[in-house]
């Protein structure tokens, strides 16, 4: 018998219709992508830098989940689809607020 967490990802998979391999890497880099902020959120003078490194990265994870959508189309589910579409509008939508924002966000 499998494991939790095994169990867990095989039923993640039947919904996505994705490779675990790519389910497995979503969930790091969403978990990275919280630590990160968590740690800018905690800190009293964020760096501009560090503002740019965020939007950077949720730039270029917002393309990359639009990348997958294309990529996967045609073994993904409609679930699946609409996860990775989702997170690309979500994650793109946050480094675009980020930018506009940024003055803001370097401040407290």
């Amino acid at each position: 018998m499998e494991s939790s967490p095994y169990r867990t990802l095989s039923w993640l998979q039947d919904l996505h219709k994705l490779p675990k391999e790519l389910l497995v890497s979503i969930a790091l880099i969403n978990l990275l992508y919280a630590a990160y902020s968590l740690s800018l959120s905690i800190l009293k003078n964020r760096p501009t830098i560090l503002i740019i490194a965020l939007v950077i990265a949720n730039s270029i994870w917002s393309i990359n989940c639009l990348r997958l959508a294309y990529n996967y189309a045609d073994i993904a589910s409609l679930f699946g689809l609409l996860h990775l579409l989702g997170e690309a509008i979500f994650v793109g939508t946050l480094a675009y607020l980020e930018w506009r924002w940024r003055g803001a966000l370097v401040k407290r």
